[in-house]
């Protein structure tokens, strides 16, 4: 199954972006960030591909979401919480790190 029908027939709320934040596929993130496309898209939670990095510890998504200049590091979910209230919930200092 193809990431277009991943995204399409499990739910319409998650984007490409997303499920390769989810699971840290951080070569096809690279290709996907030329293109045109909403990094900061958010699923029917408020929960950005940002968020899912690092939630799920991907410390090289991360990176390259950040250093991405239109990525707003700041974002808040439904939950009202930031990419960096999730990395120090995980107390994953590396990510941290990358946050501040």
């Amino acid at each position: 199954m193809s990431l277009s029908q991943y995204s399409l027939q499990r739910r319409k709320d998650v984007t490409k972006l997303h499920i390769l934040a989810y699971f840290g596929i951080d070569q096809l993130l690279e290709r996907f960030l030329r293109g045109k496309l909403d990094i900061n898209a958010k699923d029917n939670h408020g929960t950005a591909a940002l968020h899912w990095a690092v939630r799920n510890g991907h410390k090289a998504m991360v990176k390259l979401l950040v250093n991405n200049k239109n990525t707003n590091i700041n974002a808040k979910d439904s939950y009202g919480r930031t990419a960096l209230h999730w990395a120090a919930r995980s107390a994953n200092k590396d990510i941290m790190s990358l946050l501040l």
